[in-house]
């Protein structure tokens, strides 16, 4: 029985560092996305900056429930049913700009740092503190899009390059070229 019991307690801390580290790996995972959609929805070729600013909030906010737009310090939980999987502390969101944020910096990224817990057993709500926390890092850097004009006149050009007769076909696809290159956005070019 003595033998049992350390081999017991031993057997579900391992099941548990286990079961946290798979946990962890999903939440890193699922940030990550989030990320980069967030960073996706400033390059989205909205209308205006503050289409893109507030596609972003949007972005973000849908992932974490309880986040609205940049800040540090912050406290918001993300759970999984009712297992608390981690804890957001802080989110920033770049400034907008159009096209091109210049190069990878501090300034122009997508970030969230968050916490998961290193080994929670299900023994009591305050086993979690116990054990301690990871602190993990989610990155997403916005760089360079096309820009909608940029965009139509590679469009035009690959049709007109590809025309198979004269200038009628050719301003048959330009045409086609205007009409649809708003399709190609998300970096179709």
């Amino acid at each position: 029985m003595i033998e049992f019991s350390f081999v017991a307690v031993i057997f579900v801390g391992m099941l548990s560092l286990s079961f946290n580290a798979i946990m962890g790996f999903c939440v890193q995972q699922y940030v990550a996305y989030a990320v980069f959609m967030t960073a996706r929805s400033y390059q989205g070729a909205n209308s205006s900056l503050d289409a893109n600013t507030s596609a972003a909030r949007a972005a973000i906010s849908g992932y974490f429930p309880g986040v609205s737009g940049s800040g540090t310090g912050m406290s918001v939980p993300l759970t999984l049913g009712s297992l608390r999987v981690a804890n957001i502390i802080s989110v920033f969101l770049p400034q907008a700009k159009k096209n091109d944020y210049g190069p990878a910096d501090e300034n122009s990224k997508v970030r969230v740092v968050f916490e998961v817990p290193l080994v929670m057993v299900p023994f009591g709500p305050n086993m979690k503190k116990t054990f301690g926390k990871i602190t993990l890092d989610a990155q997403s850097y916005l760089g360079r899009e096309v820009s909608a004009t940029e965009c139509r006149g590679w469009f035009e050009a690959f049709m007109d390059a590809f025309a198979i007769s004269g200038a009628g076909m050719s301003g048959k696809y330009q045409s086609y070229a205007r009409k649809y290159s708003g399709n190609m956005d998300d970096n179709g070019c």
